[in-house]
């Protein structure tokens, strides 16, 4: 019988150490690799304080679907928690997410605090002018007279445009009213109070005649550590491949979103270009 040495039995015990070690590590690596890979989103269902007049639960719908295909496109996984208006911000601050979509405005102090994805849906300030009115722009109103919603002045700049007459009105009713006859030659307010508006009493005399002012919008908001900036760098870059396809597009018509950038009407003014050219 081969005698074994006490020699021996230190090196097998200590090679067998070594490999655990390394198993070890190379399990917790594993784990953390995987771990990396997955982000928890807080939403809050109810948009506060946006005003979806009755389309929230399809607001909640178009988001999920949204950042899943993202996620699939981009390669990683994505789970959802729905959260409270009045602890959103706090649960993220506290690390129980990576990740919450909202509409909070990046500014100086916002930013110094997280990081922001580009605005994937925006709910911005827009322009509306009377139906027959040959308007695309608000610089086609230079030297006219605008009226503004007055909680629009919070996000949207007058003084960018220093030909344009401005005068803030309370009530949107208001605006629109005299709009009609003819006291003021447009109207900026609220994209999707316009969109309710244009769509109900005034349709057919009222029409939306730009996409949102400003970027004002949903976005998806993180804190600024590395693993969160490379969410938000990932959630961004599968955002533009979903609109270059045309998915998000169809994703917009699916839950029924207002499309408020008036994407489809630039693809048919496009297309109608295109076949005029021909």
């Amino acid at each position: 019988m081969k005698k074994i040495y006490p020699k021996q039995i230190v090196y097998a015990l200590s090679a067998i150490v070594v490999l655990a070690i390394i198993l070890l590590t190379l399990n917790r690596f594993g784990r953390e690799m995987v771990d990396a890979n997955r982000y928890v989103i807080g939403i809050d269902s109810s948009w506060y304080p946006l005003n979806l007049h009755g389309k929230e639960r399809r607001m909640l719908g178009f988001v999920r679907e949204l950042l899943s295909e993202i996620a699939d496109e981009e390669g990683f996984e994505v789970r959802y928690i729905e959260v409270g208006p009045h602890t959103l911000v706090e649960g993220l601050d506290r690390g129980s997410y990576q990740g919450i979509v909202s509409s909070m405005v990046p500014n100086p102090y916002t930013r110094s605090r997280y990081i922001f994805s580009d605005p994937f849906y925006l709910v911005g300030p827009v322009l509306l002018v009377r139906e027959d009115q040959d308007v695309r722009s608000l610089e086609d109103l230079s030297g006219k007279i605008v009226g503004l919603q007055s909680e629009t002045l919070r996000v949207f700049s007058t003084a960018e445009h220093p030909r344009i007459l401005f005068v803030p009105y309370d009530r949107p009713w208001i605006l629109l009213e005299n709009l009609m006859n003819y006291t003021i030659d447009g109207v900026i307010m609220d994209a999707l109070v316009s969109h309710v508006y244009t769509q109900g009493y005034y349709r057919g005399s009222v029409k939306i005649a730009t996409a949102p002012l400003t970027d004002k919008g949903l976005r998806l908001v993180a804190l600024t550590d590395p693993r969160s900036v490379s969410l938000v760098y990932r959630f961004d870059q599968g955002l533009d491949k979903l609109k270059q396809s045309g998915r998000f597009d169809e994703l917009l018509l699916k839950w029924e979103i207002i499309d408020t950038e008036m994407r489809q009407r630039a693809i048919n003014e496009l297309e109608q270009a295109i076949q005029e050219s021909v």
